[in-house]
């Protein structure tokens, strides 16, 4: 009997602790139904998407990237022969601006100028032995026309001997003789007609060799006159190394000249549009306005240029295309060769465009509208970025998502938030709410009708109201 008491008692503490379990969990789950129980569970798993209406406006779209200064004029500071350095101008140094015309450097003129008196003289040489061989010219022609006139003399001769012995007035031998003497004349014309080729030859060859001579002495006057070194235009010296009595070469470069007045940029990008500059019809055709800033610091330098043409091949550093911008005309601008700056072009002007915020745009420029209770993804043009929002071609969808979350996919099932103010709900609501929930214990229900007719506080009237909106 004390076995059958002691097991009874034992099965009557577990079913009463039992009971005491499921009551505690049972209250812990009703005391949370108010904010995850019901159809609000399945409703707070849907995401809430506020729309953005688009409307097109009128905009001038910006093509931004980051480009590099370069000189479209240039000249390497050098002597086009060799010698020593005899003077440097003090305005021969990196970093100083010099005029077109003024004296760099100057070599030693003395090789030179005996270089050149020696080309002379041999001048005068070679035109003294021209006007000989043009005298003996002469002569040789006028021997050889005696000769002709002598043969002409000799020729009639024999002629009139010939018309005389036909009517037997001449001898044989008288014939004979004006042969013979005819004969010789000939013979000698021969002789004065190669005596004159030849002087011609002898007189065309001292022609040449004045023309020779006369190079030779330009020349020595070219190189005399290049011992002087000057600015071929203004301009700013960079990589100065120079020093009287160095010996330079032909060639050797002793700086560089940059002219600041035509400075051009170059840069790359990969951007879509860059297709439509490269074509004859195109919506922003060349020339473009172009802005090109340099930051040294808290120093923003601004140039402004115009973009002018578009590289013939691509960019194998960023698989993109290369273009350039010739900066406007500013002997004292800031920007040298080979800086780094924050390029800007200017397109014109359209209207199927509409600003975003950066919010409702994602990574790979995509935005999202809702059709049916889904959210449908659209790839759109992105003419140009800000800090905050983003400039875009109008796409097929009026309302787009103002902001976008990670979980963000087409085909999403989403809910549209309400973009007026939902009507705040009153206490005799709230109560018949609760009146009417049959799933609450009547305990729990009446503990919370009191609390909404006396003083309900705050957290449980949000809690209720948010309830019952989901319903």
């Amino acid at each position: 009997m004390s076995f059958l008491t002691r097991a009874t008692t034992g099965v009557a503490m577990i079913a009463v602790s039992a009971i005491a379990i499921g009551v505690g969990v049972w209250r812990l789950t009703d005391a949370s139904a108010p904010s995850a129980s019901g159809p609000s569970g399945r409703v707070a798993s849907v995401p809430k998407v506020e729309l953005l209406t688009l409307e097109a406006t009128r905009a001038f779209p910006k093509l931004t990237a980051q480009g590099r200064v370069q000189a479209s004029q240039q000249y390497r500071i050098n002597f086009p022969i060799s010698g020593t350095l005899l003077s440097v101008s003090p305005q021969l140094t990196t970093g100083l601006r010099v005029k077109r015309g003024e004296e760099l450097a100057r070599l030693d003129p003395t090789p030179f100028e005996d270089a050149l008196a020696s080309a002379e003289l041999n001048l005068a040489g070679a035109e003294n032995t021209l006007r000989e061989a043009r005298q003996r010219e002469r002569l040789a022609i006028q021997e050889y026309e005696a000769a002709q006139q002598q043969t002409a003399l000799r020729r009639g001769q024999l002629e009139r001997l010939e018309q005389l012995r036909t009517r037997n007035l001449a001898s044989a031998a008288e014939r004979e003789s004006a042969q013979l003497a005819l004969s010789s004349a000939r013979q000698t014309e021969l002789t004065r007609d190669s005596s004159r080729v030849n002087a011609a030859a002898a007189a065309e060859r001292a022609a040449l060799d004045v023309k020779r001579m006369q190079l030779a002495r330009d020349q020595a006057a070219r190189s005399l006159a290049d011992t002087v070194l000057r600015a071929p235009f203004d301009g700013v010296l960079e990589g100065v190394s120079a020093k009287v009595g160095d010996r330079v070469s032909t060639g050797l470069t002793l700086g560089t000249l940059t002219d600041l007045s035509q400075l051009e940029v170059s840069f790359s990008t990969q951007n879509p549009r860059v297709i439509r500059l490269m074509q004859p019809d195109a919506q922003a055709p060349l020339p473009l306005e172009t802005t090109a800033t340099l930051t040294l610091g808290s120093i923003q330098y601004t140039q402004q240029g115009v973009l002018t043409r578009v590289a013939s091949t691509g960019d194998l550093a960023s698989g993109g295309r290369q273009l350039f911008a010739r900066l406007d005309a500013d002997p004292e601008s800031l920007l040298r060769p080979g800086d780094w700056v924050q390029v800007s072009v200017t397109e014109p002007p359209r209207d199927d465009v509409a600003w975003i915020p950066l919010s409702a745009l994602s990574d790979d420029d995509q935005v999202f509208s809702v059709d049916n209770g889904r959210l449908r993804a659209q790839t759109v043009l992105v003419m140009q970025r800000t800090n905050d929002r983003a400039l875009i071609e109008m796409p097929g969808a009026q309302h787009i998502a103002s902001e976008l979350t990670p979980r963000f996919a087409d085909g999403l099932p989403v809910q549209v938030a309400s973009s007026e103010p939902e009507p705040p709900v009153s206490l005799d609501e709230l109560i018949a709410f609760v009146e009417q929930n049959t799933r609450m214990p009547s305990a729990r229900k009446s503990e919370i009708l009191d609390q909404l007719r006396s003083d309900p506080p705050p957290a449980l009237v949000a809690q209720l109201t948010e309830r019952l909106r989901q319903r």
